[in-house]
């Protein structure tokens, strides 16, 4: 879990139910939920008056369904007068972790997750593993403009594509997740997750080829991603289903020198770039009588 970008909403009862600000489509989403959650809530809700004054823009790979889907879902519970939910109870309740369960854990508690998959169709992934993510490393995120991942139908239909991964290629994955990457960020070893960030990465784009058509869903991000490893530059992966790539940075100085650089040349200039921190703690909640 990362910082930022992030959600930040307000919500206050009121007379008929408003939102306020955020994108279009964030907006809507948000309309969509208190309505779904009208439905589902354990006790009466009123109308609410939520204003967006921070957003994750939709479609990236960050996860925004399910932290918006959350999020609204906390505030639902908090202004009905319920006791709150379980975080898994509020995703079912907004239908998410349907696939993955990092999003919901990642709500509750931060840090950096892993959970096991699923086991049978339908079942909230359990969590395997929790790390706290190294205070001096930084992330720099950087997506190309008007361009969206995966999402809803298409990303159904792309899994559906897919032939079921084979063995060989799940043993590859689950030997560098347990036995690099999960030691690596215990020990804080740079160097090492970084090695095995990009391992775990290829290794996904290489399944994903059939649908993405490369490593990476972005040509642009592609090219970006070979120049940085011309560059010395090791620790990077695609974030979901992209557009966005993520890379992994030892350092403030190294993190904001290398943003600079991208900053500073003209072909990257366009694109949304970065510097964010790992965040070790859960969604903050501040309710006020």
């Amino acid at each position: 879990m990362v910082d930022a970008p992030g959600f930040d909403l307000t919500a206050e009862r009121a007379e008929t139910d408003e939102v306020i600000g955020g994108s279009r489509l964030n907006s809507q989403r948000v309309a969509a939920l208190v309505a779904r959650l009208r439905e589902k809530s354990a006790s009466p809700l009123p109308p609410l008056k939520i204003t967006i004054q921070r957003e994750i823009p939709p479609h990236c790979g960050l996860g925004s369904g399910t932290q918006l889907g959350l999020t609204v879902a906390t505030i639902a519970a908090a202004l009905s007068g319920e006791t709150m939910p379980s975080v898994r109870e509020r995703a079912e309740r907004v239908g998410r972790a349907k696939r993955s369960a990092i999003g919901m854990y990642g709500f509750e508690a931060g840090g950096w997750l892993v959970d096991g998959g699923q086991r049978t169709a339908g079942e909230i992934s359990p969590l395997i593993s929790r790390a706290e993510w190294p205070d001096d490393w930084r992330w720099i995120l950087i997506a190309p403009p008007e361009r969206e991942g995966l999402s809803g139908v298409a990303e159904q239909h792309a899994f559906q594509r897919l032939s079921p991964m084979t063995e060989v290629t799940t043993s590859r994955m689950c030997r560098t997740l347990l036995l690099e990457l999960i030691p690596g960020i215990i020990d804080h070893d740079f160097d090492v997750v970084s090695e095995a960030l990009w391992d775990y990465g290829k290794t996904v784009g290489e399944y994903f080829l059939p649908v993405q058509q490369g490593l990476f869903a972005d040509v642009r991000m592609a090219r970006l991603a070979d120049q940085l490893r011309r560059d010395g530059i090791t620790g990077m992966a695609q974030t979901s289903w992209g557009p966005t790539i993520a890379v992994l940075c030892p350092t403030v100085p190294a993190a904001t020198e290398l943003m600079t650089q991208l900053q500073s040349q003209g072909q990257w200039t366009d694109c949304r770039i970065q510097l964010v921190s790992g965040r070790n703690r859960g969604a903050d909640v501040i309710i006020e009588n």
